[in-house]
């Protein structure tokens, strides 16, 4: 019989059993569902239902279409820092894991965007818990930069001719967005 690391190696059977399964809630929200524009994302109302006693560090997972490059969080509750691709907030209290907003992102320029993931690591960094992914997406359809409940009615139209497929004319007879001016464009 030999002792190997974490279980006792012999004629007795073994249970092996794993924390990484824990339940994740949470709401989110974001300042503004524009293409290519400056927003916040909000986190709140996070409950993490788990068998580790401290939560290490939180860690918010964004795809390549998202620019997190200057990024601000604004909690007093831990220590923001961010990658190209995550912000990562560690020496959390609990009293902190109510709200997370994190600032300066700047949204996809197409939509829907990449799914962001969160994921909660223990103090010891084993993975605790994973949360559902969130997704993003405008809140016009393309070339409306802004619009009525109708997504597709618009009242402004953008101004970058990429985003906008040349058309950044807005039109009021039809509340549409054009390449050509005509009568009572503007």
């Amino acid at each position: 019989m030999s002792n190997d690391l974490l279980y006792y190696h012999g004629n007795h059977s073994v249970t092996l059993s794993t924390t990484t399964s824990s339940v994740m809630t949470y709401s989110h929200s974001f300042t503004s569902y524009q293409l290519s524009s400056s927003a916040s994302l909000t986190i709140s109302s996070i409950n993490v239902v788990t068998v580790a006693a401290n939560v290490g560090s939180i860690v918010v997972n964004f795809g390549a279409d998202w620019d997190i490059a200057a990024v601000d969080c604004s909690n007093s509750g831990y220590i923001c820092s961010n990658s190209s691709s995550a912000v990562t907030m560690t020496n959390i209290n609990n009293n902190s894991l109510q709200i997370i907003t994190i600032g300066n992102i700047i949204t996809p320029s197409l939509s829907p965007s990449t799914p962001i993931s969160i994921e909660v690591y223990s103090s010891s960094r084993y993975l605790i818990a994973r949360g559902a992914s969130i997704s993003w997406s405008s809140s016009c359809t393309l070339p409306c930069r802004t619009c009525t409940t109708n997504t597709s009615s618009c009242l402004s139209c953008y101004s970058d001719l990429i985003l906008s497929q040349g058309r950044i004319l807005y039109s009021s007879v039809n509340s549409s967005c054009v390449s050509v001016c005509g009568d009572n464009y503007y």
